[in-house]
């Protein structure tokens, strides 16, 4: 049953992060998701950038830190995510 819920959790997750409208509640998820000891969003969605010698390219696709920070794509974000350890969420996606 636990697994059922995480599954459906994570579903409405995947669906609401690639919407266009969804981008207020992503911050609100990621916390939910790291309650529940799943993996944090930002650790899921920098999973392939763990990499440190990866680049970024200049493609835009604004993503709004926790920080406040308006980072030009999930590359930029993800690096900044890594250089603070952790402490930079997702605040949403689009401009701050």
């Amino acid at each position: 049953m636990k697994a059922t819920g995480a599954l459906m959790l994570l579903s409405l997750l995947l669906l609401s992060f690639f919407s266009d409208v969804a981008g207020q509640d992503i911050e609100e998820v990621s916390a939910v998701l790291c309650l529940l000891n799943l993996h944090c969003l930002e650790e899921w969605i920098c999973r392939e950038f763990v990499n440190r010698s990866v680049y970024c390219t200049r493609e835009s696709n604004p993503h709004c830190g926790t920080d406040g920070i308006t980072y030009g794509n999930k590359c930029a974000f993800c690096k900044a995510v890594l250089r603070s350890g952790g402490k930079i969420r997702l605040k949403h996606l689009g401009k701050c």
